[in-house]
């Protein structure tokens, strides 16, 4: 790593991480993360409220549909691995509707499967994240796809 790409670095690492994305966003960004274990939720939570994000959180892939129709996201995390309906179906079942065509969203997985990567992709997730995930990772897909 050249030392202009080390310091540009460091210096993003020291700003406190509500200040990484822009007052004008950080007002307007409503995220759902879809996630079934509670430890995970509570640290992905407290990282997306450190960026000054406000967090709705869906346990199941269930109720992350029935949030999806009651409230509008500017971002949807998900993760794969979950209890009944799975995160792939969850994206295959929100693709139906027009209204949440421009909403993107992210995998936030363990699975390292090229395979599971592509389906992903393939079915219009626009990144996919491997965990654990560093509050850093969060703050630059916030602040590309928001």
């Amino acid at each position: 790593m050249t030392t202009a790409k080390r310091s540009c670095l460091v210096n993003l690492t020291e700003q406190p991480p509500s200040s990484l994305i822009s007052e004008e966003k950080k007002s307007q960004v409503r995220i759902l993360l879809v996630e079934d274990n509670p430890f995970i939720q509570l640290i992905h939570q407290d990282m997306l409220r450190s960026l000054g994000c406000f967090v709705d959180i869906a346990a199941t892939g269930e109720e992350a549909l029935i949030k999806l129709k009651q409230e509008d996201y500017a971002l949807i995390l998900l993760d794969i691995g979950l209890p009944g309906i799975n995160g792939i179906e969850v994206m295959v079942e929100f693709n139906r509707y027009k209204k949440y065509a421009k909403t993107p969203a992210i995998v936030l997985t363990a699975f390292t499967d090229q395979n599971v990567i592509n389906q992903c992709l393939a079915i219009g997730i626009k990144e996919v994240l491997h965990k654990p995930v560093k509050t850093l990772e969060l703050a630059r897909v916030i602040d590309f796809y928001t």
